[in-house]
């Protein structure tokens, strides 16, 4: 049988620099499957929406996705939220168009009584230019300081067997390491 050969290299012989632009190196993922209660104007890290990474070449692009589901307890007001790459926040609003807003990455916003569940998608592609490992962290902050809950639906509702109303949902991000 002939030797199968990837990239004029033997397969044993292929690494993350034999490989073609735009293949998916590694994938880490930060899971969040319980409810938390925070609030405060000021942001603060989010439970579980943290995960590490060290890519293999400082090419290399990190595919960010984040997917949150969250509820303010105060009616008519929005939780705002930054992700962050150590200490620096990515893919947020232009400054010169955010005037004396904040610059953050996505938001919702609850319009009309009751608790109900937002559910916020966001992915950014990041060009570190590092071979160091990198943490990758969701940061929320609300309007007012108003309390706000993850993964969190309705409040005291004794009625919640199988009736997907009511249900728990999780939140995630996951990072994506793409060859440059």
């Amino acid at each position: 049988m002939a030797l199968i050969k990837l990239n004029d290299q033997s397969l044993s012989a292929v690494t993350s620099a034999g490989l073609p632009s735009g293949t998916v190196l590694q994938v880490k993922q930060g899971f969040y499957d319980d409810e938390a209660s925070y609030s405060g104007a000021s942001y603060q890290d989010l439970s579980g929406l943290s995960v590490s990474i060290t890519p293999t070449s400082t090419s290399s692009k990190i595919l960010v996705m984040c997917n949150v589901h969250c509820t303010v307890n105060n009616q008519h007001y929005s939780i705002a939220f930054k992700v962050l790459r150590g200490s620096t926040a990515i893919g947020t609003g232009d400054a010169t168009l955010a005037g004396n807003r904040d610059q953050v990455c996505f938001m919702t916003s609850q319009n009309g009584g009751g608790d109900h569940l937002g559910s916020v998608n966001w992915q950014f592609l990041d060009s570190p230019s590092s071979t160091s490992a990198l943490t990758y962290k969701i940061q929320a902050g609300s309007e007012s300081g108003a309390g706000y809950r993850i993964n969190a639906n309705q409040v005291n509702n004794s009625n919640t067997a199988n009736n997907p109303k009511y249900a728990r949902p999780t939140s995630s991000i996951t990072v994506m390491e793409i060859a440059g």
